[in-house]
């Protein structure tokens, strides 16, 4: 009777380790699944905030790393979700469009009575949030190498209007070109979730070489990939920057993603963002938890 070829047996140390890779903090949220990350957001480093006042302030918790967090655009996306998963049909995505120059000078001079995001917010409503029926949703402005603005909007939106939603975008005259006068591949893209990816000089050696062994020799364990390669001065070719083999849905890590470029800076003092009304409300529950749980540990540290 043929038998089959027996398995080589996986590595019990590399196998517990593409478990632990898998586990995310509390409330189930998936992480960058790498321990740096994991160490930057243990409840000791997490700032402590007591009133709304500083509820939008992006906290370092390891620049080396970009590891950042923005309790008031966590609350945005949470607000986001919960919303999402109660409303038949509506999912919330995340919507990246890249500026043409022509629009991005308009951004930056904003308008007599309105600063740049409020500029783009007004535009916004106008062009998608009214005509369809959009109601949450937040933005970040950030600006490209080459000079030029683009926007990560993240918005609840009908699974069936998103490709109306997108021929929408296209007819506004914002979007980058390419040297022909098309629009640009890179121009718009909207996703309701996002490909995880670490840099290798955010991970400490040990954490490379078990990424490498993992990927190199137990690939169908590993919860990564290669995502780009670079060659080293000696010749080597190394991997450069790590990526995630599957598509995570929008969670908080989009909001820890997004913060690290909510600065006064982008536009000489005037915010580059800014959310519905609606979703200020939305945000409101978790907001008062963050504000309960921050005058908790403050009490707890000054006994």
């Amino acid at each position: 009777m043929p038998t089959s070829a027996s398995l080589t047996p996986v590595n019990p140390v590399l196998k517990r380790a593409a478990e632990k890779r898998k586990i995310g903090l509390s409330g189930g949220r998936p992480v960058l699944s790498y321990d740096s990350y994991n160490s930057s957001y243990k409840v000791c480093n997490l700032p402590i905030v007591t009133s709304k006042k500083n509820i939008y302030v992006t906290h370092i918790l390891d620049g080396s790393k970009n590891h950042c967090i923005n309790y008031g655009l966590r609350a945005a996306v949470w607000g986001l979700l919960e919303e999402a998963n109660s409303t038949m049909g509506v999912e919330t995505h995340h919507i990246t469009v890249q500026f043409n120059s022509e629009f991005s000078l308009k951004l930056k001079a904003g308008s007599k009575t309105r600063n740049p995001a409020q500029y783009f917010n007004r535009m916004l409503r106008l062009k998608v949030a009214t005509p369809f029926d959009v109601s949450s949703y937040f933005f970040v402005l950030e600006e490209s190498t080459s000079g030029n603005i683009h926007a990560h909007i993240v918005m609840n939106i009908k699974l069936s209007t998103v490709t109306k939603l997108r021929d929408s975008l296209k007819a506004t005259g914002w979007l980058k070109t390419d040297k022909y006068g098309h629009l640009a591949a890179s121009a718009i893209n909207i996703s309701d979730g996002y490909i995880l990816s670490v840099y290798k000089g955010s991970l400490t050696e040990q954490e490379i070489n078990e990424m490498d062994m993992m990927i190199e020799d137990y690939p169908s364990e590993s919860f990564w990939k290669c995502g780009s390669k670079a060659t080293d001065l000696k010749g080597n070719i190394y991997c450069q920057r790590y990526e995630a083999k599957e598509k995570i849905a929008i969670n908080e890590g989009l909001a820890d993603y997004l913060c690290k470029s909510m600065t006064d800076s982008l536009f000489y003092g005037g915010k580059n963002y800014a959310m519905s009304r609606s979703l200020k409300t939305l945000m409101l529950p978790y907001l008062e938890q963050v504000i309960a749980e921050g005058k908790r540990r403050s009490k707890s540290k000054a006994l």
